[in-house]
């Protein structure tokens, strides 16, 4: 049998398109969590200005009144500040010249891909800094370490430090890894049996409150040893 031109051997490689579809496939993105939890100052400096002052009030100490006079110990004036100093910046950028443009398929809308992967980079540097904030060199109370798993006893401890400096509850949060949350803080036992505290602190299967605190995971969270992940 005599093949020829054409038959089992021939390709038709020149005739064959490549077909370019009009989805793009987008990276699943760190989850932001910060942002909507901290106090938000930007608004303070949107007529310029270099440093954020806040002013501090100050607990008073109640003095006896004199009754035959009406004297009274005056307080001192003991008001304090915080100066938070506008000093980073951070940009992301991308070359995008109209002759390249002009060659891009129109089915992608290219720019907005890349101006909404570059805006969620911008927001998560922000994030990643905001928490780098939290180390001990910035808190002066700290319970346990990163490098350490967390046990109930850091929890308590931790909420035990908030309460004793009248921090309401409600507003505090526990910022945790997913690693952390799911293999250290849900293998607690007294947090999620019943039988522990008559009744489980728990929401089965959900992270919403710990002892009352809500809880928030991200994966931005600084740790010192990888293996671990522990802390909030």
């Amino acid at each position: 049998m005599a093949t020829g031109i054409g038959g089992p051997g021939q390709t038709y490689l020149v005739f064959r398109p490549d077909v370019w579809q009009p989805k793009i496939d987008i990276i699943f993105k760190t989850r932001l969590t910060a942002a909507k939890f901290f106090v938000d100052y930007s608004d303070g400096v949107t007529e310029g200005g270099k440093s954020l002052i806040i002013p501090h009030d100050a607990e008073y100490t109640p003095a006896a009144i004199t009754t035959t006079s009406g004297d009274i110990t005056a307080n001192l004036v003991t008001d304090t500040r915080t100066i938070l100093d506008i000093d980073k910046w951070q940009g992301v950028a991308r070359i995008f010249a109209d002759y390249q443009a002009a060659q891009v398929g129109k089915q992608y809308r290219l720019k907005e891909v890349y101006a909404a992967s570059m805006a969620h980079g911008l927001a998560k540097k922000f994030e990643t800094d905001l928490f780098g904030l939290a180390t001990a060199a910035n808190i002066s109370r700290v319970v346990n370490a990163s490098t350490a798993g967390i046990k109930s006893s850091d929890l308590e401890s931790a909420i035990g430090i908030l309460e004793s400096y009248n921090v309401p509850r409600e507003e505090s949060m526990f910022f945790l890894k997913p690693k952390a949350y799911y293999s250290e803080v849900l293998a607690v036992q007294k947090l999620y049996d019943a039988s522990q505290f008559g009744k489980a602190t728990l929401v089965s299967g959900s992270h919403d409150q710990v002892y009352g605190v809500p809880v928030s995971l991200s994966n931005n969270l600084l740790a010192s040893n990888a293996s671990i992940e522990g802390g909030g």
